[in-house]
């Protein structure tokens, strides 16, 4: 009998940890963030940050970070509110107890200086959302939101074999209404609501030709696109004809695959898609943005897309130069695929503003530049970058 009850038990257990591992995030909810947009304009958000265990001390981003999990961890995900107001994370799509779900009237509301640990087992691969659910239309317009991704049975899988990939790319569609960011205190009706800039990854217009958006690919690769919208309008994604596309998902569920050029995905959705390149081509996935009270077009951004050839690739070609973060705050970090190389810092006049020779991959500290949008040249690699 007490062989059998240990069975059982050790059983349990195992179920209970979902068959893998104990994953741990330590985020911390703060409304001090600021941010300066493509045009110049300076904000003030609330979000999400990943706290750092040493000091204590986290920057939210917008959105917040990307949580990553594989099938079948236990996610321990504990939420340290440092700001003025109550907040939760709402796990948008997962298959979480109430007690977890992060509604606020129906579970735990974070009060300030108050912490609050989510556990939950990742039972289904796909992608998701997450989102702070105390007054939900304003804090979610304000910035707290942000991305969960559960792999598939393998770390380049979708969901299982048929979804294989070599490269994966998310893009998260939202808005921003300036007159919630400049006074959330008095915003005004939400029947109101209109987006002075549509985001993609929290970028807009010419922010998003950065790196970070960004599909860079070969001919050879089969490509993964996670799309998820957050925004209170519709988003249309148009691929370009030089890709062949396949739905393979949505709201995290498998579906039967249909090929597909464009979708239009509703406040809340997510798709989950395969694309294979057809030729060589630069192109872009047009994303447009609709107001769901009339059906009218709000506006446009556009991912820009690069697949090249793979015949007579060599480890030169292979090894571009690199660039990152983008945006950034103090400092970029440059690699090269030969040094020494130089690194020009360029205004849009075309102004050389910087010049710094570097002899490794190295941090380049660009503190001393203002906010706003710069070119970095890197021998005949040229980079849009962004400071914060």
């Amino acid at each position: 009998m007490k062989r059998f009850l240990y069975y059982i038990l050790l059983v349990s257990c195992f179920q209970a940890n979902g068959q893998g591992s104990l994953k741990e995030v330590f985020l911390q909810s703060k409304m001090d963030g600021e941010l300066t947009l493509y045009d110049g304009t300076e904000i003030v958000f609330w979000g999400y940050g990943i706290e750092n265990q040493t000091t204590g001390l986290a920057k939210i981003s917008l959105p917040g970070p990307i949580l990553r999990f594989d099938l079948g961890d236990t996610t321990r995900i504990q939420l340290r509110n440092t700001s003025p107001e109550a907040h939760t994370i709402h796990w948008h799509g997962l298959d979480v107890d109430q007690a977890n779900d992060g509604v606020g009237h129906t579970s735990s509301n974070v009060i300030p200086n108050a912490l609050f640990t989510y556990e939950f087992v990742c039972s289904e691969p796909g992608t998701y959302m997450y989102h702070c659910h105390v007054l939900t239309p304003l804090h979610l317009a304000m910035g707290m939101y942000g991305l969960v991704i559960v792999s598939g049975e393998a770390p380049d899988l979708l969901y299982d074999n048929t979804t294989k990939y070599t490269k994966e790319f998310s893009f998260l569609f939202s808005e921003m209404n300036l007159n919630w960011n400049t006074n959330p205190l008095s915003p005004g009706p939400f029947a109101l609501y209109e987006a002075d800039y549509l985001m993609v990854n929290g970028m807009s217009d010419q922010e998003t030709d950065f790196s970070d958006n960004a599909v860079v690919a070969t001919e050879d690769d089969t490509l993964a696109f996670r799309m998820a919208n957050i925004g209170y309008g519709s988003v249309r994604a148009i691929f370009p004809p030089e890709l062949e596309v396949f739905a393979v998902a949505s709201d995290g569920r498998r579906i039967t695959p249909v090929e597909t050029n464009e979708l239009e995905i509703f406040p809340g959705e997510r798709f989950d898609f395969i694309a294979r390149p057809l030729q060589v081509f630069e192109g872009v996935i047009s994303v447009d943005y609709i107001d769901l009270r009339n059906n009218n077009l709000l506006g446009s951004n556009d991912i820009p897309v690069t697949v090249t050839s793979t015949v007579g690739l060599t480890n030169d070609t292979m090894s571009p130069s690199v660039v990152y973060p983008n945006p950034f705050s103090e400092t970029v970090h440059v690699e090269a695929p030969i040094y020494p190389v130089n690194v020009d810092i360029i205004d849009n006049t075309g102004k050389l503003l910087k010049r710094v020779t570097v002899q490794s991959a190295s941090e380049v500290d660009l503190r001393d530049l203002a906010k706003g949008v710069y070119h970095l040249k890197m021998d005949a690699d040229v980079f849009k970058i962004i400071k914060r």
